[in-house]
């Protein structure tokens, strides 16, 4: 249920200074987006490119962001 999602997303944000990774940072985007929050699930997507990681994984996610 969203508010469950939006109490783990809150958790893994502040743990995100002091763990990165980028299969978790997807699956964070993923997240974003399931509960609403296209904003943010852009702009990890956004750093995850950033960092040259999962570049491609990334970049399709935003051109299906900008699809809707």
């Amino acid at each position: 249920n969203k508010e469950k999602l939006e109490k783990g997303l809150g958790l893994i944000t502040f743990a995100k200074p002091y763990f990165f990774n980028e299969n978790y940072q997807l699956l964070v985007a993923k997240t974003q987006l399931k509960i609403g929050d296209v904003k943010q699930a852009k702009k990890t997507l956004e750093e995850l490119i950033e960092k040259n990681l999962l570049r491609e994984e990334a970049k399709l996610l935003l051109n299906e962001i900008a699809k809707t």
